[in-house]
């Protein structure tokens, strides 16, 4: 016979515990936050794009999907001053 389980087997705590900590070891991005953040501060994309490329070797992210991952993380991303973009970031 076979048995339809219509929401899944679901996950045991234990696995899913150890997911979350293998994602939070393997955040380049949090890691990138976390060294570069200047609270309060307001910095040229461009350099933190630069910086985000040559001190973590992660070239394969593009300048457009860098600034959306830092807006999802609740950084402010956007023009200003003669239209060049900078990075707000939060706190200060």
């Amino acid at each position: 016979d076979y048995v339809h389980f219509s929401g899944g087997l679901g996950v045991p705590a234990e696995i899913g515990d150890a997911v979350k900590a293998d994602r939070k070891e393997q955040d380049v991005l949090g890691a990138f936050i976390e060294m570069y953040r200047a609270p309060g501060q307001k910095i040229e994309f461009s350099s933190v794009y630069q910086f985000y490329k040559d001190e973590l070797g992660q070239a394969a992210v593009s300048k457009i999907r860098l600034s959306k991952l830092l807006r999802e993380r609740g950084i402010d991303v956007r023009k200003a001053d003669h239209n060049i973009t900078f990075v707000f970031w939060p706190g200060g």
